[in-house]
């Protein structure tokens, strides 16, 4: 079994190589803005896949949070 990605270059290889995307696709990533889902949407907009995101309120932070994130979001 090979080793899971390490990397955005090794994401976008593997992501390629499965033909799992290809460029120019049309992806919705649901985010929080935290890093992780901010950190996938830079990989596959990266990629060339054409990235529509959808902010996602998990509802850990409260409101005041929540909105400085869609914000984030949004921009």
């Amino acid at each position: 079994m090979a080793a899971p990605p390490t990397t955005a270059v090794d994401l976008s290889a593997l992501a390629r190589a499965s033909g799992t995307l290809e460029e120019g696709e049309r992806v919705l990533v649901a985010v929080s803005a935290g890093r992780d889902s901010t950190a996938l949407a830079c990989v596959l907009a990266g990629m060339g896949v054409d990235v529509i995101l959808a902010h996602v309120d998990h509802g850990w932070r409260g409101p005041a949070a929540a909105a400085a994130d869609r914000t984030a979001v949004e921009a």
